[in-house]
């Protein structure tokens, strides 16, 4: 049988797509499973949430991070919406991590975002998450993530 080039193109899609399974960690538009932190980085805070393990519960003062999986090349950050408890969940701060270095180097690999939030008072509280572009506002979101919190 002999293999014409849209066949070819075609066999080569198809071995692409099989290389890469939605909800994988280099899923680009969901949460990312918690990996090894890249050498000089500190790891994050834990405990880290995927969205495997939503709702959480923590402890009043408890750190805990919620990590989603970007490409910011592309223009679609992730941002934490107005709205939740700050008195429940207490925002600390948020960080890219690199992807480890490839050989040859590949452009527009996935980032992984971390939030790193503290448990305040008990109660609870939902923290959303919006994926857009910074100029084009939140009301162009592409995708949203909600993460239900228990303080107790």
């Amino acid at each position: 049988m002999r293999l014409t080039p849209s066949l070819w193109s075609l066999l080569g899609l198809a071995a692409l797509a099989a290389c890469q399974a939605p909800g994988t960690p280099g899923d680009a538009r969901g949460f990312a499973a918690a990996s090894p932190a890249p050498a000089g980085a500190s790891p994050p805070v834990a405990p880290t949430l995927t969205p495997e393990q939503a709702p959480l519960t923590a402890r009043a003062g408890e750190a805990f991070d919620v990590v989603l999986r970007g490409i910011p090349t592309t223009g679609y950050l992730w941002h934490l919406a107005a709205g939740h408890d700050a008195a429940v969940v207490a925002t600390v701060g948020q960080r890219t991590v690199e992807p480890a270095p490839t050989d040859p180097p590949m452009v527009g690999r996935p980032t992984t975002e971390v939030f790193s939030f503290r448990g305040g008072l008990a109660g609870r509280t939902t923290l959303t998450f919006l994926l857009y572009r910074p100029w084009e506002g939140a009301g162009s979101a592409i995708e949203t993530r909600r993460v239900e919190v228990t303080i107790r």
